[in-house]
């Protein structure tokens, strides 16, 4: 729901809304069922972030115990006055029947979810802000409707539990329908302040570490995230692991394959865990897992379990990705990524944009922060430098936009053969600092002609991956490259991309 409509609503509630002065309060005919309600997927971004921010887990727990009234068996048959203290303790362990033996985590995941699904009444505040309220009725509904879906979740794997230790076939999983797909395209962070969230490049806005293994059995990771403050910083710095030997078995494509697949799961399904079909999943890559090669693959994945993500602006050191379960009977997999998750939430408030038109109308919308251009199949690539490269390159004609270069770069005066052209021209030096892995490959040589020879390696392969695993050619018109390959005593020099604008089909 658009804010002008939802402003437009508000306007005709509060026409039917009047003072009366004999009864000292507002009344209207129908005020209270023409106020605007929104389920939380419906509301514009900004409403979203008030409602993460005003209704926490803990609240949202004291709210639901609040809202609970007394059933009917439960209540006391007797003339004694009951008191506040013991109606709390009823009510209280009321919501401690509906979340009987389900683990504290989960309950946690419950309330978010509750939250994420619950139906919103927006109002004034009297500074006239909106605000959205949730009411008792629709924050029971939501959350007794995701509690039943999480004992059904649980049922059915109990069953398919059974029916595999009886050697039978198990039952049809209903979470098929509910498997997430990474796609054909790649989702590539193209948002300047977070494009090396997902690099080990240190930076002060997000970015991953590698860590040893003892570094989370000291830590109690509570739904993977913890405080990032002065002893977590020296923490990290203690147990990570950042040489270049360390971190170049990082398969640092297929992280994007998860981060692609980990976004479309959080749009689609408000999801804290994500479900793949596992033979899909590497499929859209272009790899095969029934030539023997899936543990190989596994090893891959599990490595990113010993890294984490860490945000200084936000003060929080979250896990990259954590295994929650691989099915080899029905080939799935389900895995976590708070990282994932905190990083696109805070990129999404960061690019929503709220202005008023000439008219006066206000209206909002997303900017653009990923980069779609490359295909899921250059994952599977084994020259990761390249790879790397292919998507700073991408990013950087992304970022340089579509402003010709006359209008960009204007002087009085000045004149052009082609008024369209646009230019993109880093230097070597400046796509080399913002590909840390190649970075890192260069530095672990000592001899200059070894050097020279992994520049080589990877700008001609980067070269003709952008031909053939990106869109670039398509997306762009009249796209041309001078395809230098640069040495250590050239690095000054310029890549020189030109182009017409975008292609309008």
């Amino acid at each position: 729901m658009k804010l002008s409509e939802i402003q437009e609503q508000l306007e005709k509630a509060e026409a039917e809304r009047k003072y009366d002065e004999e009864l000292s309060f507002f009344t209207g005919g129908d005020w209270w069922n023409l106020l605007p309600r929104c389920e939380y997927k419906d509301l514009p971004a900004s409403l979203q972030k008030q409602v993460r921010q005003r209704f926490t887990p803990e609240t949202i727990r004291s709210f639901l115990c609040a809202c609970y009234t007394l059933p009917d068996d439960i209540i006391p048959h007797t003339t004694t006055p009951v008191s506040m203290e013991n109606i709390k303790s009823i009510t209280s362990s009321y919501f401690d029947s509906l979340t009987r033996d389900i683990p504290e985590d989960d309950i946690e995941r419950i309330l978010i979810r509750t939250r994420n699904t619950a139906t919103y009444t927006i109002e004034y505040e009297p500074d006239g802000q909106l605000a959205p309220m949730l009411f008792g009725n629709h924050a029971t509904l939501a959350f007794e409707t995701t509690v039943d879906k999480y004992r059904e979740r649980l049922e059915e794997k109990r069953k398919q539990e059974q029916a595999k230790n009886q050697g039978q076939k198990p039952p049809r999983n209903r979470q098929t329908q509910t498997l997430v797909s990474a796609g054909y395209y790649q989702y590539i962070i193209s948002d300047k302040k977070y494009q090396g969230a997902l690099t080990t490049q240190q930076n002060k806005n997000a970015y991953i570490a590698l860590m040893q293994p003892d570094f989370f059995a000291r830590l109690d990771f509570k739904n993977g995230i913890v405080t990032y403050d002065q002893e977590m910083a020296g923490n990290v710095k203690k147990y990570s692991r950042g040489k270049y030997t360390d971190v170049q078995d990082l398969d640092f494509p297929l992280l994007i394959q998860i981060y692609t697949a980990t976004i479309k799961a959080n749009i689609r399904h408000d999801a804290y865990t994500i479900t793949v079909s596992l033979p899909r999943f590497f499929r859209e890559m272009g790899i095969d897992i029934s030539h023997g090669n899936a543990p190989d693959i596994m090893a891959k994945l599990r490595s990113f379990e010993n890294c984490v993500g860490i945000m200084p602006g936000t003060q929080t050191v979250s896990k990259l990705f954590t295994i929650i379960e691989v099915d080899f009977k029905n080939q799935t997999m389900t895995f976590a990524c708070p990282y994932i998750l905190k990083l696109y939430e805070v990129m999404l408030e960061k690019n929503h944009v709220e202005r008023k038109t000439r008219r006066g109308e206000l209206i909002e919308y997303i900017l653009p922060f990923h980069n779609t251009l490359c295909h899921s199949t250059i994952a599977k690539e084994r020259n990761k430098t390249a790879v790397e490269l292919v998507q700073v390159i991408t990013t950087g004609l992304l970022q340089r936009g579509y402003v010709p270069d006359i209008e960009t770069y204007r002087r009085k005066g000045a004149k052009t053969q082609y008024p369209d052209r646009v230019t993109y021209d880093p230097t070597f030096r400046d796509l080399i600092n913002k590909a840390p892995l190649l970075r890192g490959r260069i530095a672990s040589y000592a001899d200059t002609s070894n050097k020279n020879s992994a520049l080589r390696r990877a700008f001609e392969k980067a070269y003709q991956l952008i031909d053939t695993k990106t869109d670039a050619a398509e997306w762009f018109i009249n796209l041309k490259c001078n395809r230098v390959i640069p040495t250590m005593a050239t690095l000054d020099d310029k890549l020189i991309f030109t182009h017409d604008g975008r292609n309008g089909d």
